[in-house]
């Protein structure tokens, strides 16, 4: 898994990559080695915004969260993707025995 990293609004912070870091390993079992996902820390006035956009096998995920902490925010998207992937298998697995 490739994971490229943004900031906007704040400095890059080692603890906050290190946490999505470990939160994305939940999505490693769904997804293959070479697949490409893009984590954004955006930070305005008051709220705290995470994007994920990850590209596997052509199709693409995409979760965005505010909350007034990053970590709450990381899991929340970790968790709206994966259940992204399973949907979307599960409809692949659907055709097939059609």
């Amino acid at each position: 898994m490739n994971i490229n990293f943004s900031f906007k609004g704040l400095d890059q912070s080692a603890g906050l990559k290190e946490y999505a870091e470990k939160r994305l390993t939940k999505l490693e079992r769904f997804i293959t080695q070479n697949t490409q996902v893009e984590v954004f820390f955006v930070k305005d006035k008051n709220e705290k915004k995470t994007e994920i956009k990850l590209n596997h096998k052509g199709e693409d995920y995409f979760a965005v969260e505010s909350s007034e902490e990053f970590d709450q925010s990381i899991d929340f998207c970790v968790d709206k993707i994966s259940k992204q992937i399973k949907k979307s298998k599960e409809k692949r697995i659907d055709r097939r025995g059609r």
